[in-house]
């Protein structure tokens, strides 16, 4: 003992919580409290570490109590855990129990605690941390005391058990406790500590109790808030200008219509054919200078319906209707302000219904296309001047509308008819279509050359006197007949701009044909005249090639931005082939023999595009419709429908991105052979036109700012060893460490455009 001293300790109820539990109780069984032998060797006790354990090694013999200490209490001890650390060198330490602490005549040798001299072996049976639950007051009495305790102590120096269940001390009046500071003290423990304290009595101290005080904290990050400085005045950027092309969904107008028989018209008995064609109040529109989300859509529909009647007297007694279905929707489509929006209709399907001999029923569906040419204009972000920043670039195409021209040609060409064909007297119905067969650009203009084809049933007077009778009123029967006529046409567009690729497009909606007057100052010839106006439009395309900042970074400063999604449209390409169809159809029993074809025609459905290997593939089907007059003439005149599948391809550079085929498909020509009274011969040759374009995302780098912002607590490595995972990237490396991606290639001798294996180990140094 140091000076002789020892001091007193009451532990009534002591506890360690843990794998190696210690508990004091009353209840001490005697082989505990029997003496154990003498060691060997006689070590001194050393009472430092005990001193240590309860903060007291500071008090000296001669000293007296410090009364800032007194009247404080020391409540739930929380050692600290070695778990993991190897127990090397341990040494005995003997702890002595004072006289007053023993209850009845036998004591107990003092208590044996195990002593590291520098490491700790881990054993698994007992964990070092433990918890005094219930801690009373340590009390310090004079100094004559503590010598008494320690002889005693000291003669009855014996190796204690490794589990103590209880001790108790005889009652004595307490002075003035004295506080321990606690270094390390859990929620846990305070809430105990205010469980004890409601049940004793509290102690009024002779002065303010010091708080116990923690270990130091690392100073908390800086809450205030950042300051950003602008850039505007020394950013570099270039300019962007550009028409994008975009494709919109496409929607369905469905329509159902009744119609009425005109009353100069004879009762209907069944619909022999409906054809129709849609046009739209406005095929363009405008979009002003906020966005939509929504376009109305108004138009109608043009149907021509033939008949025949209940009271069917022969051949020729066959009814047209000419009807005008209107229609209207409201379509949930965005535009961007300030574009453009151009809208196709098509006819999808045309069915119907007689409901009787006065009222039918017309169903379609029309299908609307819409492109959108949105003007993009925008700074594009290249750097700042005076600042060494490391920027993320990309090469992007894009395809810009450099012009889009409309012009339109007056058409006014006559169709004569073959000297074997009979006069017209009247049209039935009639189908007009242009087809484009080449086009050349220059610098200042293009040249559109194009052909338009003519259908028309119409019913015609013959001559011939053996196919001739004559009615009652004397007037000759009419005969239904089939014509097929074209005219080509050359129009030229004046344009500003050279042309890496182009597209055309015709609107003819105000084309008609009619049974031309006879010049009195002529010769009277058999022709049909076809009037009206053509509009053709001109779509000029210019690859532009721009570099663009997608990311950056500044190694010493931080730095924020905005990021702007930048939709562009790349052409890979364009290109013309031509398809032939050839197919047999037979005719049904149901109707007999056929005796003659007086009209043909056909509809484009389910076209496809689709990209195999380098290749532009269009498929589709086309729907021919065959109106035939029967042997028998007693029987009405009849339908043939027949579909047949057609397939085109050809070569084009791909696009870029996510890569489409946009094809249009126009019937050139179609005829037919009557091979025999029960077959006929369909042909048809089909022009496609199709353009491959890649529609990409990029993201442009906007609005760049510096932060201010203090420096962060604690100092960053220098050097860093970094092992990659899936999807890193030198950038983005590179930019987590604020180093360049040159370093790192050079450093760890990688190629700029190696790509980075998982697992890789790569050394990072600022």
């Amino acid at each position: 003992m140091q000076g002789g001293q020892c001091r007193r300790i009451k532990v009534p109820n002591l506890t360690y919580k843990g794998d190696n539990i210690m508990t004091y109780d009353k209840n001490i069984p005697d082989f505990a409290l029997q003496p154990a032998k003498e060691s060997e060797e006689t070590e001194e006790f050393d009472p430092s570490p005990y001193d240590r354990l309860l903060n007291l090694h500071s008090q000296e013999q001669t000293e007296e109590p410090d009364p800032d200490l007194q009247h404080h209490t020391v409540r739930d001890y929380v050692f600290p855990s070695f778990s993991g650390v190897e127990d090397i060198g341990r040494k005995s330490e003997k702890i002595e129990i004072p006289e007053e602490m023993i209850m009845g005549e036998q004591r107990p040798e003092p208590i044996e605690i195990e002593k590291a001299d520098t490491a700790y072996e881990e054993k698994p049976e007992a964990k070092p941390d433990m918890l005094y639950e219930e801690a009373e007051t340590v009390n310090l009495e004079n100094s004559q005391a503590e010598a008494e305790s320690t002889e005693t102590a000291e003669a009855a120096n014996v190796e204690g058990p490794e589990e103590i269940t209880e001790v108790a001390a005889e009652p004595e009046p307490e002075p003035e406790p004295e506080t321990i500071q606690v270094i390390s003290r859990p929620e846990y423990d305070l809430e105990l500590e205010k469980e004890l304290e409601t049940k004793a009595e509290p102690i009024e101290p002779t002065e303010p109790a010091k708080p116990a005080m923690a270990a130091p904290q690392a100073a908390a990050p800086n809450s205030e808030a950042a300051v950003i400085v602008p850039t505007a005045g020394a950013l570099v950027t270039n300019e962007l200008k550009m028409t994008d092309i975009r494709e919109k969904p496409e929607t369905k107008v469905y329509i159902e219509e009744d119609i009425l028989v005109p009353d100069t018209k004879e009762d209907l008995a069944s619909i022999l054919s409906m054809t129709g064609k849609a046009s739209l109040a406005d095929s363009e529109i405008r979009v002003g200078q906020l966005s939509q989300d929504s376009v109305k859509v108004t138009g109608e529909i043009e149907l021509h319906t033939l008949y025949i009647p209940e009271n069917y007297i022969g051949e020729h007694h066959i009814i047209s209707i000419q009807s005008r279905l209107p229609f209207k929707t409201e379509w949930n489509v965005s535009a961007e302000p300030q574009s453009r929006l151009v809208i196709k209709p098509t006819i999808e399907s045309i069915d119907y219904t007689v409901i009787n001999e006065r009222k039918f029923r017309a169903k379609l569906t029309v299908r609307l296309a819409m492109r959108e040419y949105a003007n993009v204009e925008m700074q594009v972000f290249q750097g700042i001047k005076g600042e060494k920043l490391q920027l993320l670039k990309e090469k992007i195409q894009m395809t810009h509308v450099s012009e889009r021209k409309s012009d339109v040609m007056e058409i006014n060409e006559t169709l004569a008819l073959k000297d074997s064909q009979p006069k017209p007297e009247r049209i039935l119905k009639y189908d007009v279509d242009i087809v484009e067969n080449h086009k050349q650009i220059t610098e200042d203009k293009a040249v559109v050359n194009a052909t338009i084809y003519c259908n028309v049933l119409y019913l015609g007077n013959t001559n011939d006197v053996e196919a001739m009778s004559l009615e009652e009123s004397g007037a000759p029967k009419l005969s239904p007949q089939l014509f097929q006529g074209k005219t080509e046409f050359t129009q030229f567009i004046p344009i500003a701009n050279p042309a890496e690729g182009s597209k055309i497009d015709f609107n003819y909606n105000d084309l008609t044909v009619h049974i031309k007057e006879p010049d009195p100052e002529e010769s009277s010839e058999n022709a049909f005249a076809l009037e009206g106006n053509v509009e053709t439009t001109i779509e000029i395309y210019k690859n532009l090639e721009r570099e663009i900042v997608t990311d950056i970074y500044h190694r010493s400063k931080d730095v924020i931005c905005d990021k702007v999604e930048l939709e562009a449209m790349s052409l890979g390409g364009s290109g013309v082939t031509e398809a032939a169809v050839r197919e047999i159809i037979n005719v049904p029993e149901k109707y007999g023999e056929v005796k003659r074809v007086i009209y043909i025609y056909g509809n484009i459905k389910n076209s496809k595009s689709f990209l195999e290997q380098n290749k532009n593939i269009v498929e589709g089907t086309i729907d021919i419709t065959l109106l035939c007059l029967p042997e028998d003439e007693k029987k009405a005149a009849f339908r043939l429908n027949k579909e047949v599948p057609f397939r085109g391809a050809m070569e084009i550079p791909m696009g870029r991105g996510d890569t489409k085929a946009n094809s249009e498909i126009a019937i050139k020509e179609l005829w037919f052979d009557r091979i025999n009274a029960k077959q006929i011969e369909v042909n048809a040759n089909l022009f496609i036109s199709s353009s491959v374009y890649g529609q990409d995302k990029y993201e442009v780098i906007q609005n760049v700012c510096f932060v201010e912002a203090k420096d962060e607590a604690g100092r960053k490595p220098g050097m860093v060893v970094y092992i990659t995972k899936n999807g890193d990237t030198l950038w983005n490396i590179a930019k987590k460490y604020r180093t360049t991606m040159e370093m790192i290639t050079e450093i760890n001798e990688l190629a700029a455009d190696q790509t980075l294996q998982p697992g890789l180990k790569l050394l990072i140094v600022k």
